[in-house]
């Protein structure tokens, strides 16, 4: 998932039902290096987090990319 380039989400909010157009993609912005999870791929920096907010309850999902948590 690039940040940069947000994209829509195609399923409801699992909260309040909200349609597709009001879920949008963001990168959290927490301190100055952004929101991180160690991870095995990237112990030193972090796997990078997005989040998925509903606009209309405030809903947020996180995610990252799973590979980061494979070996």
């Amino acid at each position: 998932m690039n940040s940069s380039q947000p994209t829509r989400a195609v399923l409801l909010c699992p909260v309040c039902g909200a349609e597709p157009p009001y879920r949008t993609w963001t990168a959290p912005a927490f301190g100055n290096s952004g929101f991180k999870l160690d991870s095995p791929r990237h112990p030193f920096l972090g796997a990078e987090v997005s989040a998925l907010v509903c606009t209309v309850c405030g809903y947020v999902q996180f995610f990252v990319n799973p590979q980061d948590f494979r070996d």
